[in-house]
């Protein structure tokens, strides 16, 4: 049962969006409290994938997917609720780079053509804390009528972004790497 503690943080953690994206529009602050709480989960299963030498393919496969559908479906639902033209065009240049991560970690054929080598670079870890901090400066300026906290968060959104396909492209670099050594 231990072992299954890692992957099932990563399941309450997809599904923590869907209480997020709810609570969003009349429970601002809730939903605020609840994503940052599902973004520490992030930082929880895999420690307790380490410590209980819990670490598997199904975890790796899980919390990548896991943490799309949290950020991407929260920023989706701040994009709507505050109307915001830039975020739609952060959450469009995303979600591609997003969708390439977890293909190239998840389905097999894309993993063994780039040599196995599809495990959480810093980057990725990077650009989901800087993803993490980006819903959050948008959740402050939603709940308390900023456009400075939403300039601030809709900015690190297009750094996460960034950070997005830098993460995509160094993934590519890294398999260019592992396949020319075989």
């Amino acid at each position: 049962m231990s072992r299954a503690v890692p992957n099932l943080l990563s399941i309450l953690r997809a599904l923590l969006a869907l209480p997020i994206i709810l609570a969003l529009p009349q429970h601002p602050t809730l939903a605020l409290l609840i994503f940052i709480g599902a973004a520490l989960l992030d930082w929880v299963d895999g420690f307790c994938a380490r410590a209980l030498g819990a670490e598997s393919a199904l975890g790796a496969t899980l919390d990548p997917i896991a943490d799309k559908i949290l950020y991407l479906s929260t920023l989706v639902a701040l994009c709507i609720a505050m109307n915001s033209a830039p975020l739609v065009s952060a959450i469009v240049f995303t979600v591609p780079a997003e969708a390439a991560l977890v293909a190239i970690r998840v389905i097999p054929s894309l993993k063994k053509r780039l040599g196995n080598n599809t495990a959480a670079t810093w980057v990725g870890k990077m650009k989901m804390g800087i993803q993490c901090a980006a819903v959050i400066l948008l959740f402050c300026s939603f709940i308390l009528s900023s456009s400075f906290w939403g300039m601030t968060g809709t900015i690190l959104a297009f750094i996460g972004t960034a950070c997005s396909w830098w993460s995509f492209m160094s993934h590519i670099v890294r398999s260019k790497k592992t396949t020319a050594l075989n």
